[in-house]
C-alpha cells in the first residue's frame, strides 16, 4: 500500500528543471542523480541514467533531506561503522549531521545504499514522515 506521507512530502517540494550552470556540472557528473537546490526545489540530472522509477527515487529522497534541514532536525543516533566507510570521503564524512539526513532520506525513499540501517535510523524516518502531518 502506498505511503500518502510520501506524496505529501513530495509535493512540498518541486521538481524543477537544472539552471545552465546546474546542468553542466550534471553533464560532467552522470553519477550525481539529483540534489536539494537552495531554492527550496528538487533538480534531478537529465544525464542520468536512472529509470524513471529511480528518478522518482531520488526526488523523494531530495524532498526529505530539504524537509529536514528546513525543520533544522537534528539526528541523534550513532552511524554504523558501515556508514561511516561509507561517507568518509564523501562531504558528508566530515559533516556527520548530515550524512544521518542523508541516512533518513534513504530510508524514506527506498535507497539501500547507506544500509544496513539501524532501528534507531528507522524509528527517526518514521518520525520525520509523521511529523509531515503535523506540520498541516
Amino acid at each position: 500500500m502506498p505511503d500518502y506521507r510520501k506524496d505529501l512530502l513530495r509535493s512540498q517540494y518541486p521538481v524543477r528543471q537544472p539552471y545552465a550552470d546546474e546542468n553542466n556540472f550534471f553533464r560532467a557528473n552522470p553519477g550525481v542523480a539529483g540534489y536539494a537546490a537552495d531554492d527550496q526545489a528538487v533538480v534531478l540530472n537529465p544525464h542520468s541514467p536512472l529509470s524513471e522509477a529511480g528518478k522518482s527515487s531520488v526526488a523523494l529522497n531530495e524532498a526529505a533531506r530539504l524537509h529536514m534541514m528546513n525543520r533544522g532536525t537534528i539526528h541523534n543516533f550513532p552511524l554504523t561503522d558501515q556508514q561511516q566507510q561509507f561517507f568518509a570521503n564523501t562531504p558528508y564524512g566530515t559533516n556527520p549531521q548530515m550524512a544521518k539526513h542523508t541516512v533518513v532520506a534513504r530510508l524514506i525513499s527506498g535507497d539501500p545504499s547507506a544500509a544496513p540501517y539501524s532501528d534507531a535510523q528507522r524509528l527517526a524516518a518514521e518520525s520525520v514522515l509523521s511529523g509531515l502531518l503535523l506540520d498541516r
